[in-house]
């Protein structure tokens, strides 16, 4: 649910087509990292899914972080 919100905010037009990227980039390295770990715990053991996981999931927090950081900027102007 949180990808598809936030590909959902791509046309919000307030806030800069950076900015917007940015959080669909995160949510989505966020969903591919929970993917891989439901894969490898539940289906099928994957050889490096730890690193992986640790890898796409500090970049999507990362890159989420990063988002809600701008709104500080554009509520200021």
């Amino acid at each position: 649910i949180m990808v598809i919100i936030s590909y959902l905010g791509l046309s919000y037009n307030d806030r800069p087509i950076i900015h917007r990227l940015i959080l669909v980039l995160g949510s989505t390295l966020f969903y591919i990292s929970d993917t891989i770990l439901g894969y490898d715990k539940f289906k099928e053991s994957i050889e490096i899914a730890g690193l992986l996981v640790w890898q796409l999931y500090l970049l999507g927090i990362l890159l989420l972080q990063i988002s809600i950081l701008f709104l500080g900027d554009l509520k200021d102007k």
